[in-house]
């Protein structure tokens, strides 16, 4: 078993992540604005593929899975209430100060968007422990592929979402979604020295940058290429997404094997879930047009600046906070438990 540690590059990823998605929802720059006729179309068509929003919910579901797994991997003892206590908080008061955000400011419509995922991870919290028990018995790796199976199986269903991750409505999504968060699951075992690590991971042992810097063009490109085969409804979402989840994890494998090292992303990515939850505030309202009345590019910008400067706000406000007391609320369950032990 490691000692436990930080992992920079999952703060990076959370910021990276939560940009692509912005991206993904505002629209890239539009720089098809500067063009015109056939060049205008070109540019607009090619800024699309890049920026898959839902392939960025999969590297949260992965991130997610490690780090819920890797502190009850690495010595920390598990305690249901505890463990419910400060999950529930760190995720539940951000999201409903959010939905009242969103409701006064009249862009709840936009929040949906992002909604689906968040009540996956609450799913997925509540199920934690019965999970927990699985995942001790044989390991999170093989629950995973369980997972997967179920999951193409149960997509075998027709759908009217054409396919997409949420085509069977938030009951479902969690279910859909449910082997790429057990991929971080399965990452934490690894990362903590409790599984042995299968060959496919093991091999990432050995890589150098230049192996890496191909691996990170990689998943951009499958991302991008699954986003296309997604919207022409060649190869749906609901399949694709969840193994492209579980193709992220020997690359994460390789990338948490380097020294820690502090960057401007890693610091923004602290609060990647405040941007998730926020950044739509610049879209438009319900009856009002925000923006719409300048020039693309102009508008585009000044989108983004309000959505980072919200994003920013809720963060130090709401989210910041709302960790602080979960940590509380956790430790102190903790240690009164500790004290009625017989």
């Amino acid at each position: 078993m490691s000692e436990r540690r930080t992992f920079e590059f999952l703060n990076v990823m959370r910021f990276v992540s939560a940009l692509w998605v912005v991206l993904s929802h505002l629209g890239a720059p539009p720089l098809d604005s500067l063009a015109s006729g056939t060049n205008a179309e070109l540019i607009r068509k090619a800024l699309i593929a890049p920026f898959s929003g839902v392939a960025a919910v999969m590297v949260f579901f992965v991130i997610s899975g490690f780090c819920i797994h890797y502190a009850h991997m690495v010595g920390t003892r598990f305690d249901a209430v505890s463990f419910y206590l400060r999950r529930f908080t760190r995720i539940g008061l951000p999201l409903l100060v959010a939905v009242a955000l969103h409701q006064w400011w009249g862009t709840e419509r936009w929040l949906k968007n992002v909604l689906w995922s968040v009540y996956c991870e609450l799913i997925y919290y509540a199920a934690y422990p019965a999970l927990r028990m699985a995942m001790a018995r044989v390991g999170a790796l093989p629950v995973a592929i369980i997972a997967l199976a179920i999951s193409w199986l149960f997509c075998l269903q027709s759908d009217e979402g054409f396919g997409h991750i949420t085509a069977y409505g938030n009951a479902w999504t969690w279910l859909v979604c449910l082997p790429t968060w057990l991929g971080g699951c399965a990452l934490a075992e690894w990362v903590a020295g409790v599984r042995v690590e299968p060959c496919y991971a093991r091999s990432v042992s050995g890589w150098t940058e230049r192996h890496l810097v191909m691996a990170r063009w990689a998943v951009w490109a499958a991302s991008s290429i699954l986003l296309i085969l997604g919207m022409k409804e060649i190869l749906p979402f609901k399949y694709s997404l969840p193994v492209f989840g579980l193709f992220m994890v020997p690359w994460f494998m390789a990338e948490m094997r380097r020294p820690d090292v502090i960057t401007w992303m890693g610091k923004l990515g602290a609060g990647g879930y405040s941007i998730y939850l926020m950044h739509s505030v610049s879209q438009p309202q319900e009856g009002r047009h925000l923006f719409d009345s300048l020039h693309p590019l102009l508008g585009w910008i000044l989108r983004m600046m309000v959505a980072a400067i919200v994003s920013a706000a809720f963060y130090m406000v709401v989210e910041r906070p709302s960790h602080m007391l979960a940590r509380l609320l956790g430790g102190w369950w903790r240690k009164k438990s500790i004290s009625t032990e017989p």
